[in-house]
């Protein structure tokens, strides 16, 4: 039988997935307390479904991923802790690892710092598994704490609604169960069943502003700002719902077509006429639908967005910022990756484990940038 608190997370994992029903689920799991939680609970929902229906309930399949950043000890330790905890609830278990630098040498790439860096490789393993496992959906364990201090990080960093509206409980193939659902109480759920988790290390460094937030500004606001927590969770909503009303009022605007065409050459061209006829807002809205068609190299400087957005017609210059080119011809406004005449090589290890423990093999994966065009 599920208590309480394992039936709240499971009923939300139910209300994300709607009326579709995978044959295949992945979690992923660091070892902390959060995606231990996750683990557990689904492992035992899921095989109190299959012994009872005996039907094709979803199959549950995990990965974790070392980014060997920290010790080796530690990082290490972290994946064979995962593994072991998924033989223990007889749940396979798919162990990445990331060759040591090569974090690193991706965040100078990006030049977005070593946390993006780790996030973007993080994901990209985790398209693997779901290709390699047949997942259909990844669920991933942001609770309502993370989810308070990403508004707030936004916040501090300038962001648009977009970002103020916090983590999307489920967007592509991941779903978020623990969004509703603070650390006190997951902490607490793991106590009672007597389980153990790991603890990062870096999450005390201080020189992370999401560690910043969590161990100071988060603690200063509860012991001075009733209610804070609502007022935040209110205002998030609401950027949400505007954002979405942007977005649909620029797909209304461009029910002709005309925005954004990438052609053969790689570049993304726009016409001018059309590109400022619109809201600087929209037109915001416009260079970011760009940026993705093109697969921008790093994450583009609000300075960029705003000089390009905020050009006077018939004044249009060239401008260039994070691996990006925007300049304008006759009646239209371009987009581009601007040339490199090299790009950085690396490896990353794969460490694939089917089943509890067993048949561990290694891959070992090339990524390379060809040079652009």
């Amino acid at each position: 039988m599920l208590d309480a608190f394992e039936r709240k997370v499971v009923d939300s994992l139910n209300g994300l997935l709607g009326e579709r029903r995978p044959k295949i689920v992945g979690v992923a799991v660091s070892g902390g307390a959060d995606s231990v939680c996750l683990l557990r609970v689904l492992s035992k929902a899921f095989a109190l479904e299959r012994e009872e229906k005996k039907s094709d309930f979803p199959k549950l399949v995990c990965v974790t991923v070392d980014h060997s950043i920290r010790p080796e000890s530690e990082s290490s330790g972290d994946a064979a802790f995962v593994a072991e905890l998924c033989k223990k609830f007889g749940v396979a278990c798919f162990v990445k690892k990331i060759e040591r630098g090569f974090v690193e040498k991706t965040a100078a790439g990006r030049s977005n710092g070593l946390e993006d860096a780790a996030r973007f490789l993080r994901y990209k393993l985790f398209e693997e598994f779901a290709s390699e496992s047949g997942a259909e959906f990844v669920c991933l364990a942001h609770n309502q704490n993370d989810f308070l201090e990403t508004v707030l990080m936004r916040f501090l960093q300038g962001s648009s609604a977009s970002g103020l509206g916090g983590i999307a409980a489920a967007r592509g193939i991941y779903l978020r169960p623990l969004l509703g659902v603070g650390r006190a109480e997951i902490e607490g759920y793991l106590r009672r069943q007597k389980i153990e988790w790991r603890t990062d290390s870096t999450n005390f460094d201080n020189s992370y502003l999401r560690n910043k937030i969590r161990n100071l500004l988060l603690p200063f606001l509860d012991e001075n700002f009733d209610g804070w927590k609502k007022a935040l969770l209110s205002a998030a909503e609401k950027s949400t719902l505007e954002n979405e009303a942007l977005e649909k009022f620029l797909d209304l605007s461009l029910e002709g077509g005309g925005g954004f065409v990438v052609g053969e050459d790689g570049v993304a061209e726009i016409s001018k006429n059309l590109f400022f006829r619109m809201p600087v807002a929209l037109r915001r809205r416009l260079l970011f639908r760009a940026f993705d068609l093109l697969k921008a190299p790093a994450r583009v400087p609000n300075s960029f967005v705003r000089q390009i957005s905020s050009w006077p017609e018939k004044d249009f210059k060239n401008a260039c910022a994070a691996g990006l080119e925007a300049f304008s011809k006759k009646d239209k406004v371009f987009i581009k990756i601007q040339q490199k005449e090299a790009t950085e090589k690396g490896f990353f290890d794969i460490i694939m484990e089917k089943g509890p423990l067993s048949e561990a093999f290694v891959l070992r994966s090339r990524a390379t940038g060809d040079k652009a065009k």
